[in-house]
């Protein structure tokens, strides 16, 4: 089987169809796309492949939502929910260095005025 007929995902599939092979930038698109899917697939072989997986999620975040969320739909979800606790997780932690500068500035204005600097 070709590199083009190999491609597993509908979302992948339905793009190919109808566009022109001539349309040589569709194509290293295409192309790309097909090789996120083999990473979600298969997973990274190496470090550089891991690399390039981060930046091309980055890039193409749509895509690979589509394309994951079809291939591996529990997976993807899983993914999503980790995400998303992680998220909380980030608020909750600026949360509370925003709460000790604001601690700390009110400890420093009470020093300033014991100093006798005018508040």
């Amino acid at each position: 089987m070709g590199r083009y007929t190999c491609a597993k995902s509908k979302f992948i599939k339905d793009l190919i169809k109808g566009m022109a092979w001539s349309d040589t930038k569709k194509r290293e698109y295409i192309e790309t796309l097909i090789d996120l899917e083999d990473v979600i697939l298969n997973g990274t072989r190496s470090f550089g492949v891991g690399m390039w997986y981060n930046a091309m999620v980055g890039r193409y975040k749509k895509e690979w939502e589509a394309i994951y969320s079809e291939l591996k739909p529990k997976e993807f979800r899983e993914l999503l929910k980790r995400e998303a606790e992680k998220q909380k997780l980030v608020i909750w932690e600026r949360e509370q260095a925003a709460k000790k500068r604001r601690k700390e500035e009110a400890m420093d204005k009470e020093d300033w005025a014991k100093a006798g600097g005018v508040i």
